[in-house]
């Protein structure tokens, strides 16, 4: 799951994942591709003194393309929602997830 720092900011007011993130894109190479993932909608078994969003497709993107924005780099990002079933996990690795909750899977791939 993505957690964002507690003083951070959402993606789309600048901060947040994507200041913490800036490492990840300095170091990223062209052509290369990174898939991380996000938990979107967990609503239980948080960490209440950190702010953690949840992202979609879109959002994801647009946190992606800010993070190119301010390190001059750009990357292509291609997301999509899976279900648990979708991703082939151990149902160990997922028992805490209620029925409904999805997996934001996508990768992200440097082009400058």
């Amino acid at each position: 799951m993505s957690a964002a720092p507690k003083d951070s900011h959402d993606s789309g007011r600048g901060g947040g994942q994507v200041v913490g993130s800036e490492p990840s894109y300095a170091q990223s190479q062209l052509d290369k591709s990174t898939s991380p993932w996000y938990v979107p909608n967990i609503d239980r078994l948080l960490i209440p003194e950190v702010r953690q969003w949840r992202h979609d497709p879109e959002s994801a993107a647009r946190m992606w393309e800010e993070g190119g924005r301010l390190t001059n780099t750009q990357c292509i990002t291609k997301a999509r929602m899976k279900t648990w079933k979708d991703t082939g996990w151990d149902g160990k690795d997922i028992e805490f997830m209620d029925d409904g909750d999805m997996v934001l899977d996508f990768v992200v791939t440097r082009v400058r």
